[in-house]
């Protein structure tokens, strides 16, 4: 979970949140439960779990994200399913495509057998850098922005977001620049993996807590 966006949250590391509405009233106290209905009356209903109360995304001055489910199919585009809701739990319902951006990273054990290992990012880009002695093209760790194409929202706070990217198979201009580089891209599915998911667009979230 995170106050304030403009930071990663990241699968593995989060609890699961449910967003819920305000209570009513009742015709019993608080974990008592209600006894039968008078003679002659009628049975009343299964009370109608009460609708989650709504905030919009540009409103909320406090963002709680939950990444809940991350898998990765054999064609190699990660599913993620997350949700999100303000400071007081309500669910916010109208995420946009372009206000979310996730990145994907394997850890790879330390070849001096240490514990830490370092994370290589599967989605990159070939930063070029200005024209000088001494400079050169480098593999750089980017995020992919959703697409609508590949963004489900659910309507009650909790979204889908298919990747584009295949992790499994690198495009030839990526490789190419790992391979000079002596980076391994390649996937690997019994490696520790973390997705994270970063959120723009709210102008009253501006911070970057770590």
């Amino acid at each position: 979970m995170f106050t304030n966006t403009r930071n990663w949250i990241m699968a593995g590391m989060l609890g699961l949140l449910v967003a819920c509405g305000g209570g009513g009233g009742g015709n019993s106290a608080p974990g008592v439960e209600p006894g039968p209905p008078p003679p002659g009356q009628p049975i009343p209903p299964e009370p109608i779990p009460p609708t989650p109360s709504q905030t919009p995304y540009a409103e909320a001055t406090v963002l709680n994200a939950y990444i809940t489910s991350v898998t990765i199919p054999d064609d190699g585009q990660p599913v993620v399913e997350f949700q999100l809701s303000d400071g007081n739990n309500n669910a916010i319902t109208d995420l946009e495509p372009a206000e979310v951006r996730f990145t994907i990273a394997k850890l790879e054990p330390s070849p001096q057998g240490s514990a830490t290992g370092s994370w290589q990012s599967y989605i990159n880009r070939i930063e070029v850098p200005s024209v000088g002695p001494g400079t050169e093209p480098k593999l750089q760790a980017t995020s992919e922005t959703a697409t609508e194409e590949g963004f489900t929202n659910n309507g009650d706070g909790t979204y889908q977001y298919r990747m584009a990217r295949d992790v499994k198979t690198q495009p030839a201009d990526i490789q190419a620049q790992a391979d000079s580089e002596g980076l391994d891209l390649s996937y690997q599915s019994g490696y520790t993996t973390r997705v994270a998911a970063q959120f723009d667009g709210n102008p009253n979230t501006t911070a970057n807590p770590h």
